[in-house]
């Protein structure tokens, strides 16, 4: 969800990046059901894509919404107030 070839710093891009990791971290805890330690930084990665996520959808709704098709965070992205 990159807007050009260099884009990192974008919230969409952000939002993609976080979405990447928190998605390979889940298949991680699938396999470690053990690794509590991790547990952690998950939580406040998920809290910081949450924060962006509100803040994209505070000061540009469009994107926002462009964003969460395109990375498909529906059920998530209903429960941002």
């Amino acid at each position: 969800m990159r807007i050009h070839d260099a884009d990192t710093g974008s919230a969409p891009a952000q939002i993609a990046a976080m979405t990447e990791r928190i998605q390979n971290m889940t298949r991680h805890f699938a396999m470690h059901k053990k690794d509590k330690h991790s547990i952690r930084g998950f939580q406040m990665l998920e809290s910081r894509r949450k924060k962006m996520l509100e803040y994209l959808k505070r000061n540009d709704f469009n994107l926002f919404k462009e964003t969460v098709k395109t990375i498909g965070l529906q059920k998530e992205a209903l429960n941002i107030k």
